[in-house]
């Protein structure tokens, strides 16, 4: 049987390695940094950095720049997305065995491209040649985002209350997650990698300014680890969240997934058509549906009381 750990990638490791960082005071389990500068009184700064995983093998291999620049730019933007910030600048660092020129001007053409039209600059970065650690034409890249949020609309889970709404904002396909997974299926010939292959989306324009007028409460960049990983880490423990899974909407992509792998492995490993989630009232449901219907998003659930103190997330199949 096909899984994501079979192919390299151990879930249980990466929450094993959170929970010890918690313990220890180094991580709050958030999807971004936040800081509080003096200078900025009515602001915080929220901080990210990620990467894209193996994805940008198949990516660079098709000398598909402006994929990976859209790529690094969302996995990084998303994050800080989810306590209502927008970005201010970013930066990235690049790893090679053997640095070609042509080939990193071309991404970093790209990048500046993308990140500008978020109002965002690129500052710089580095490039770095490790030719002892990384095998020949491999690469690796990583981003560094720092954002801006007033402090009276920062999202977060202690807004959250019974009856509140969750809203599905649909991805563009599997974002930049589950790759590792994903081309083991494809050298077996059981997909073709072409097809899961999109942009992983930004939603920042969108929801940031929902977050400006304090139409939603909290929300969840779904990436690895999928939905409910995803979403327990902004739900308070006297709260569950029930979703509905016979409401997501599923590309063909998802749907043939889910005729290779077991459905479980599928949900722990993808974010099978929801890209980030939001946490609103009823009230407000309406018109947060209304300004993010770019993203054919709809209710995938709602917000109950816990009064079992087991899971935060009760994920309803069928």
């Amino acid at each position: 049987m096909f899984t994501y750990k079979n192919s390299g990638v151990d879930l249980e490791n990466s929450n094993k390695l959170i929970s010890l960082l918690l313990k220890n005071g180094v991580s709050n389990n958030e999807f971004a940094g936040v800081f509080e500068h003096p200078l900025l009184k009515d602001y915080y700064l929220v901080s990210s950095t990620d990467g894209i995983g193996t994805k940008i093998e198949p990516l660079f291999k098709r000398k598909l720049y402006n994929t990976l620049a859209l790529d690094l730019l969302a996995m990084n933007f998303n994050d800080i997305l989810t306590l209502g910030a927008r970005p201010l600048f970013f930066l990235d660092y690049i790893a090679v065995n053997k640095l070609n020129p042509e080939v990193i001007s071309n991404f970093i053409t790209e990048l500046k491209k993308e990140s500008n039209k978020y109002n965002c600059p690129l500052l710089g970065g580095e490039t770095s040649e490790l030719n002892n650690l990384f095998t020949e034409n491999s690469i690796d890249i990583s981003g560094f985002v720092v954002g801006l949020v007033k402090k009276d609309n920062i999202l977060k889970k202690e807004n959250i209350k019974k009856d509140d709404v969750i809203i599905a904002l649909k991805s563009s396909g599997v974002h930049s997650n589950g790759f590792s997974l994903l081309r083991k299926l494809d050298e077996k010939k059981l997909i073709n990698i072409e097809n899961y292959l999109s942009p992983t989306l930004i939603y920042t324009n969108e929801v940031s300014l929902l977050a400006d007028e304090k139409k939603i409460k909290c929300s969840a960049n779904i990436t690895g680890g999928g939905i409910k990983d995803n979403l327990k880490r902004i739900i308070p423990n006297k709260f569950k969240a029930l979703v509905y899974e016979n409401k997501i909407i599923k590309d063909k992509i998802f749907l043939d997934l889910e005729k290779i792998l077991p459905k479980e492995e599928c949900y722990k490993t993808f974010n099978m058509g929801v890209g980030f989630i939001l946490i609103t009232d009823k009230i407000n449901a309406p018109y947060v549906l209304e300004k993010t219907k770019k993203y054919n998003s709809y209710i995938l659930g709602k917000i109950v009381e816990n009064n079992e103190q087991k899971e935060t997330v009760d994920f309803c199949f069928g």
